[in-house]
């Protein structure tokens, strides 16, 4: 986003941290954590918005660490949990709800879902994905091998699942914010962000 200034890309990524995390309060989730990378005192954190999520800090090592972990320590107190970034304007509960189905094997017939998948993911337009959800502790090397940030980035992954013998379920594809035109997308389609 380098049309922005740093104050700009940080406005941008707060306002899209709210838009994500009242979707996420909108959801039929249990919980909702926050894993952030810095200090969990941030003002930004304080808000009365975010009293009810559980602010965890990220552990160290590249995405993938840091995804696997989080779902791994989830799924110590959590039969299926659910892991979205907050550049996803388009996600909404009913996205979610089916993601939630698609882990407890109550997708509907017809749409090529497998009953109680390992994994569900939500590919985004670019080639990442913009959620990816489990039923099961993912192994030490599931993202192994991952060029993070590349438009190849769900394609390892499917290939690493595949690997590691786990199903999963692709629900259909949605876009996130990586540049300045998905800024202009966003509020094209009501984003609360003014700049």
């Amino acid at each position: 986003m380098s049309q922005y200034s740093a104050e700009q890309a940080a406005e941008i990524h707060c306002a899209l941290t709210v838009q994500t995390f009242q979707t996420l309060q909108q959801s039929n989730a249990d919980q909702v954590e926050l894993h952030i990378a810095g200090d969990l005192q941030h003002h930004f954190f304080r808000q009365a918005l975010f009293a009810q999520a559980a602010l965890k800090p990220q552990v160290s090592g590249d995405l993938g660490d840091k995804m696997r972990q989080a779902l791994n320590n989830s799924l110590e107190q959590y039969q299926y949990c659910l892991l979205v970034g907050s550049d996803c304007p388009a996600l909404t509960t009913t996205v979610l709800e089916q993601a939630f189905l698609a882990l407890e094997g109550l997708a509907l017939e017809g749409n090529g879902q497998q009953p109680g998948t390992d994994l569900v993911l939500i590919p985004a337009e670019d080639g990442g994905y913009v959620l990816i959800g489990c039923r099961c502790p993912l192994p030490d090397n599931v993202f192994e091998g991952i060029d993070w940030g590349e438009s190849t980035v769900l394609a390892q992954t499917l290939a690493n699942l595949k690997q590691q013998h786990l199903s999963y379920t692709l629900l259909p594809t949605l876009w996130d914010v990586d540049h300045p035109e998905d800024v202009v997308r966003w509020q094209q389609e009501g984003g609360a962000i003014n700049l």
